[in-house]
């Protein structure tokens, strides 16, 4: 293997573990009443959570799936009473998605939970390796989004 290709595998490698430590199913205690939601509902209450309401068709382009993907998994949501689906003022055609006051607090406690995480990975790194970690990884996510939208 050549130098500059298993730097690239090393670097796949230690994402991989940092995403396995930072996965969404280990947001929630296990018992907490929410705790089997499918990673699919809890990246959508996560969306939502970030981004506020949304039109079901924007929630499915965020997250990457078809639209009847992301009407299951709202469905499911709604079912849980964690979001509701409303018919726009403007357009009734539209259909938006927003997080009830359950899901709302569920939101709170994944992403509460994502920052202690967050904190305990970088507790190793002094702020001068912090600031360069973020900075390198805002251009590999600028780099990788690009590169999906030139790609499709």
């Amino acid at each position: 293997m050549k130098p500059a290709q298993d730097l690239v595998v090393k670097t796949r490698n230690e994402i991989s573990r940092l995403l396995q430590r930072f996965k969404l199913e280990n947001s929630l205690p296990g018992d907490h009443p929410y705790s089997t939601l499918s990673t699919a509902e809890l990246s959508l209450v996560l969306t939502l959570g970030d981004r506020g309401t949304q039109r079901m068709s924007a929630l499915a382009t965020y997250l990457g799936v078809p639209l009847t993907t992301a009407t299951s998994i709202a469905d499911r949501l709604y079912r849980k009473t964690l979001m509701v689906r409303n018919a726009s003022e403007r357009d009734r055609r539209v259909v938006l998605a927003e997080l009830t006051a359950k899901g709302r607090d569920l939101y709170q406690i994944v992403f509460e939970t994502q920052l202690h995480q967050t904190d305990q990975m970088l507790r190793c790194l002094n702020s001068v390796e912090r600031k360069q970690f973020l900075d390198c990884l805002l251009k590999m996510t600028e780099s990788a989004l690009t590169s999906s939208k030139g790609g499709r």
